[in-house]
């Protein structure tokens, strides 16, 4: 068999006992490799498992990958992924304790396939026993392969995108919730609080928290759940921090969020309207949310580009922090920054 496909990160061609199903199924992935090449894998899903858990390497490899495709195959000019294997008519597989999907003489064979050309799919592209991201395209048909050869094929009996239209409004709903919540609003709750405080009393300090603590923890807990929402389709919950994306993006929600709230309340407390210096938990305060502000920058570029999110996105977000960056810069000019000091009561 060759497969062939435009996909840019995996491609998979399955045998399935019953037409369309995952559950059984064997299944060929590939992905390219460093070396210019491919990875493939035999994989297998018990037909106890979940319908879209990741398939789970086959404990007997039971193909053989071939250097090309036989010389009648035309490969088409828009293949990203070519590979080419044999696998005998019955194979039998010790993980499943049972003959695997066979190729069928006497009937229809059932054959499902799935890819993607997400970016950042595949976890380890050397590693043939690599994860890898749920399918975004898939589709399922039969062939009629008699004993003499090629018999016919049938029309596709099962064809999507695997709810993509669902998936795209999930991640675009996360990337609009983490960049409002990493970008757009953390510009204005600093400026006041940089530069805002006597020009408006107490009042900096209400928008201050209300911006921070409400408006990005409301952000934060929504872009996590919806993003959560669009992986647990996949039955494995951890494939979103398998990126430095989702890595970094869950360090800055889950620890240093938490972190800088804290240290923002604890400077609040031991504030003393008298003081004539800065003390260290301000100071840390200030460093941290730095730390934070470039952190999440990156974050989010990390986003665009491993979602393919096109230049439209990257330019326009970063336009607005270039924006915020020349109001800063005046800003500390023009006004200098206003702190808390020698006030008396």
């Amino acid at each position: 068999m060759t497969v062939q496909s435009s996909a840019k990160s995996w491609a998979s061609v399955g045998v399935s006992p019953v037409g369309g199903l995952m559950k059984g199924a064997t299944f060929y992935v590939a992905w390219p490799n460093s070396a210019g090449g491919v990875s493939v894998s035999q994989r297998i899903l018990r037909s106890g498992a979940a319908s879209h858990a990741m398939p789970t390497m086959a404990t007997t490899q039971g193909f053989i990958l071939l250097s090309q495709p036989l010389p009648s195959t035309t490969i088409l000019p828009t293949s990203n992924i070519v590979f080419t294997f044999m696998r005998p008519m019955v194979d039998v597989d010790a993980t499943l304790g049972s003959a695997a999907a066979p190729i069928l003489t006497n009937d229809a064979t059932h054959f499902i396939y799935g890819l993607s050309s997400q970016l950042g799919a595949v976890a380890r592209v050397d590693d043939p026993a690599s994860s890898f991201t749920k399918h975004e395209v898939y589709g399922a048909f039969s062939l009629e392969l008699g004993a003499q050869g090629f018999l016919g094929a049938n029309a596709l009996t099962d064809s999507g995108d695997d709810g993509a239209a669902r998936q795209h409004m999930l991640k675009t709903a996360h990337g609009a919730c983490m960049t409002l919540a990493w970008a757009g609003v953390p510009p204005f709750a600093i400026f006041l609080a940089r530069y805002m405080k006597h020009r408006l009393g107490h009042l900096w300090f209400k928008l201050h928290v209300a911006l921070f603590v409400y408006v990005v923890g409301s952000l934060v807990i929504t872009g996590l759940a919806v993003i959560e929402v669009e992986v647990a389709s996949w039955d494995a919950p951890y494939i979103f921090i398998n990126t430095n994306h989702g890595i970094l993006g869950t360090i800055l929600a889950l620890a240093l969020y938490p972190m800088q709230l804290i240290l923002g309340f604890v400077s609040d407390k031991l504030w003393s309207p008298g003081r004539t210096f800065i003390p260290w938990w301000d100071k840390m305060h200030w460093w941290v949310g730095r730390g934070v502000t470039v952190l999440a920058a990156a974050v989010i570029a990390m986003g665009i580009l491993e979602y393919d999110g096109g230049a439209a996105w990257f330019g326009a977000v970063f336009a607005y922090l270039g924006c915020w960056a020349g109001i800063f810069l005046i800003a500390e000019v023009w006004l200098g920054a206003d702190h808390h000091l020698g006030e008396g009561n």
